[in-house]
């Protein structure tokens, strides 16, 4: 019966998803007084380069919306059509086109540059407003009693190279999002490229910024990361993948922003990992800097985006050896894992009880 008798969740269990808390295992417990105050449930997987399953935890095969984790894959046919080349997208502006940015100064400068090429403006994107994802910016905004543009979204950038894409692919820049459209065409290729599923069987909806999203099993997204990773170690393997992964860590501020875990990540090791955020507790990340290059990808079940998702990335990193000692403690600074309450004193944990034997040797 399941142990939500004709719940939501036992129902899209029951479909083509297996969104069932059968597929997540819990792993993160939040403490108070020494006693388990609330729990995470995790999915997460670790693929190498040739599709084979290194690591997993819960169900792998779980689906799961890819959100902005997908990101990478919706810029690779910017590059692998030419259209990069044709408006001479710098490095920079690449790195924007995979971020889901902080809506920092910076971020905006970039993404004014990017739909400068073919002379498109804010106004050209699709994607609405939303305050900036930075504390600070917000703040700035507030402050100057200004209101949020589209360039302020934090997919400003994927929007700016998706107009770029359909005026080099000759559409529709009005229609740019719609899923038969010449741009999303490509893109839902190139992630079926990556991802080794085919584009039939590959679900769509709509994301938060109005472009598709995509439904993959997490073993997917993560063979998808993985064969970033691999382009990431030798470029000659998938040059225009390689070239995404390049604009990534040579700018992991434009890839997020200040203070936030995929820039701090990529700036542990540096030109070494891509780490991408995806909205409703994806994480995905391609790694080069063990014995071969890999990748990761993660569910929170409860669609945690912070305290949960932040402490199983830490985790698996600090499990796999995957990052030195002395980043992950920097980054512990960053994210603590103690409880404070408004008189800054520690009340609480947040634990991630990953089982003892995991992660030890491959399979």
């Amino acid at each position: 019966m399941g142990i939500y008798p004709g719940s939501p969740v036992r129902r899209l269990g029951a479909g083509a998803n297996h969104l069932t808390p059968q597929a997540f295992q819990p792993l993160v417990t939040i403490s108070r007084g020494g006693e388990i105050e609330s729990y995470h449930s995790v999915a997460a997987v670790m693929v190498a380069g040739d599709g084979r399953v290194l690591h997993s935890l819960g169900d792998d095969s779980v689906q799961v919306y890819c959100r902005s984790a997908a990101k990478p894959f919706q810029a690779l046919p910017l590059v692998e059509s030419g259209a990069a080349d044709r408006y001479s997208l710098a490095t920079e502006e690449l790195a924007l086109v995979c971020a889901s940015h902080g809506g920092e100064a910076r971020h905006l400068e970039v993404a004014r540059r990017i739909l400068s090429h073919q002379g498109f403006g804010p106004d050209d994107l699709q994607c609405g407003t939303h305050a900036p994802m930075t504390a600070a910016a917000a703040r700035e905004l507030i402050v100057r009693r200004e209101e949020p543009t589209t360039l302020h979204n934090n997919c400003s950038g994927k929007h700016g190279g998706m107009l770029l894409l359909t005026h080099h692919l000759g559409g529709d820049p009005l229609t740019y999002l719609e899923p038969g459209s010449p741009a999303q065409r490509a893109i839902l290729a190139a992630l079926a490229r990556v991802s080794g599923v085919e584009s039939g069987k590959i679900g769509q909806a709509v994301d938060g910024c109005s472009a598709p999203t995509y439904r993959l099993p997490l073993t997917a997204l993560a063979r998808a990361y993985a064969r970033l990773a691999t382009a990431l170690a030798d470029p000659e393997i998938d040059p225009a993948l390689a070239r995404i992964g390049q604009a990534m860590t040579r700018h992991p501020f434009l890839v997020a922003g200040e203070g936030r875990l995929d820039t701090l990540l990529m700036e542990a090791a540096p030109g070494k990992i891509i780490a991408k955020l995806g909205a409703e507790g994806v994480y995905a990340m391609a790694v080069t800097t063990g014995r071969e290059p890999v990748g990761i990808a993660l569910k929170i079940a409860d669609g945690d985006s912070d305290r949960a998702r932040t402490a199983v990335v830490l985790a698996l990193l600090r499990r796999l050896g995957l990052l030195p000692e002395s980043a992950l403690e920097d980054l512990d600074q960053h994210f603590p894992r103690e409880i404070y309450n408004r008189r800054k004193r520690v009340v609480g944990q947040i634990k991630v009880n990953l089982p003892d034997n995991w992660g030890i040797g491959r399979k």
